[in-house]
C-alpha cells in the first residue's frame, strides 16, 4: 500500500505576500510476520512488524517526526509510537 502525503513548506515573504510550495512525499506502509520456532509463554506464535518508510528507501526524516500505531485494545500497549 502506498500513501501520498502533501506537506506545505513555507518558503519566504516577498512584498508582504506569503509564498508556499507543495512538497509531495511518497510513503510505503507495510507489515510482515515471522513464525516463531515455538510459542511464547503468552501463546504468541508470530513476531509481527509494521513499518512506514520512504518509497525506494528515500529518507523521510525531514518530513516525518513520529509514527503512531493504534492497535486493537486487546493488545498490550495498544498505542505505540516510534520516533524516526
Amino acid at each position: 500500500m502506498r500513501v501520498y502525503v502533501i506537506l506545505d513548506e513555507f518558503l519566504h515573504q516577498l512584498a508582504g505576500a506569503v509564498m508556499w510550495q507543495a512538497v509531495h512525499v511518497q510513503l510505503e506502509l507495510g507489515h510482515r510476520s515471522i513464525l516463531r520456532s515455538r510459542p511464547t509463554p503468552e501463546g504468541f506464535t508470530h513476531d509481527w512488524v509494521v513499518y512506514v518508510r520512504g518509497s525506494g528507501g528515500s529518507n523521510i526524516q525531514h518530513f516525518v517526526d513520529k509514527v503512531k500505531f493504534h492497535l486493537h485494545e486487546s493488545f498490550p500497549k495498544s498505542k505505540r509510537g516510534q520516533f524516526i
